[in-house]
């Protein structure tokens, strides 16, 4: 194999690991951002139920969220609603990094809730 082609190869491994690295980073602030506007029910803390509700939505290039449903329910009508709020809470995150190279980004997060 000649240099050309080494380089060429190294250099769409190092362009993947970086988009890589930077949808993983982007991703953990995003699921911080979300646990922050969290908020556990009353009536459900006082039922003491617990859960975890799977929220997808399409995160936008500019950072706008939209199209905020739930994915798979945790059980709990009044959990399930507390996670739509806190999408609906957030509103807007930052900007998709133009590494990550994408101009939307349809995802499903887990929200969970217990007693801890």
């Amino acid at each position: 194999m000649d240099r050309s082609a080494q380089s060429g190869e190294s250099g769409t491994k190092t362009t993947k690991a970086a988009r890589q690295a930077a949808e993983r980073a982007y991703l953990a602030a995003l699921q911080r951002a979300i646990a922050r506007q969290q908020r556990y029910p009353t009536s459900a803390r006082r039922r003491q139920q617990t859960g975890v509700a799977t929220v997808a939505f399409v995160l936008q290039a500019d950072g706008r969220i939209g199209g905020i449903r739930i994915a798979k329910g945790s059980g709990h009508g009044s959990l399930d609603q507390a996670s739509l709020d806190a999408l609906r809470r957030l509103g807007r995150f930052k900007p998709i990094p133009p590494e990550v190279g994408r101009t939307s980004w349809p995802l499903r997060v887990p929200i969970r809730f217990d007693l801890r």
